[in-house]
């Protein structure tokens, strides 16, 4: 709250519904691809959509192509080489003129994982 206050109170427009709206069966999970299909359609456009609230009050100067949007992570493929460019998080926060020789810079990596993918445990 120290940092963020002037960010977290204030008041903003709602998000946009989800359009179409999901169906029941639409919102099964059963495997990453089905989550990242409820997530690209409900959760990303959300976020996306809280950035461009967001971004002119920590960035008052901010020019609006500047603001940054959660997209695939397709997008910002990490590599320094050819060979490497088959790496890429499942998401990514990306701007439109943070650019590598690969794609866009990742400014914020995130991978889908369903829970029975991984646990806390430290053992490999």
């Amino acid at each position: 709250m120290l940092l963020y206050r002037h960010v977290l109170l204030q008041q903003v427009p709602s998000l946009p519904e989800t359009s179409p709206p999901l169906t029941k069966l639409a919102r099964k999970i059963v495997a990453e691809k089905t989550f990242e299909g409820v997530l690209e359609r409900v959760i990303m456009p959300n976020i996306s959509a809280a950035l461009r609230v967001a971004w002119p009050l920590c960035y008052s100067n901010h020019d609006p192509d500047d603001i940054a949007e959660i997209r695939k992570g397709d997008l910002a493929r990490r590599g320094i080489t050819e060979e490497d460019d088959r790496y890429y998080a499942d998401w990514a926060g990306i701007q439109e003129y943070e650019t590598t020789n690969f794609g866009y810079k990742n400014l914020c990596s995130r991978e889908t994982k369903l829970a029975s993918k991984w646990s806390t445990s430290e053992q490999g």
